[in-house]
This record gives C-alpha cells, structure tokens and sequence, in this order.
C-alpha cells in the first residue's frame, strides 16, 4: 500500500522562523496592554472589594443626576422668569 503524506512536516527553519514571529507578536501584546494598563483612571470603581465599587458606581451616577437636573432646573428658572416678566407687561 501506498500512503501519501497530505502535508510536509515544517522544517526546523520554519518552525524557528514562526516561533520568532510569535515571540515578537507576544511582546508587542505585552506591551500595547501595559500602555493601556496604565491609561486606566485611578478610580475606586476598579477596586477589588463590592462595597467600594458600588459606592463609587452611585456617587459617579449622583453627580450626572445633579449636573443634569441642575441644568433643567436653571431652564426653568429662566422660564419662569420670563413668564413673570411677560405677565407684568401685559398688564
């Protein structure tokens, strides 16, 4: 019987030649992730422990409630404004 090999086993050239790429590869990974690792803010919501997470998830989200509802609330002071200064015209 004759068997015919469906591919070549690399040679000991290709095969260093690859594992050179993938060591470059894996260093170039490595360091693109500790670039990233240190633009990272510095912040309690990547702490470890749930209660400080979540307490710093609830005070970020505090401060857009108070931002946001300030900016509607100084809309409507104008607007009012504006109606008051309206009405005492038309009068």
């Amino acid at each position: 019987m004759m068997e015919q090999q469906l591919w070549e086993s690399p040679s000991e050239e290709t095969e260093s030649r690859e594992i050179t790429a993938l060591d470059s590869k894996i260093t170039e990974l490595e360091m693109r992730l500790g670039y990233l690792e240190t633009r990272i803010p510095n912040s309690n919501i990547m702490s470890p422990k749930f209660w400080t997470r979540a307490l710093a998830v609830f005070g970020h989200e505090m401060s857009i409630y108070l931002a946001f509802y300030g900016i509607i609330l100084a809309i409507g002071i104008v607007f009012a404004i504006l109606g008051a200064f309206i009405d005492v015209i038309s009068r």
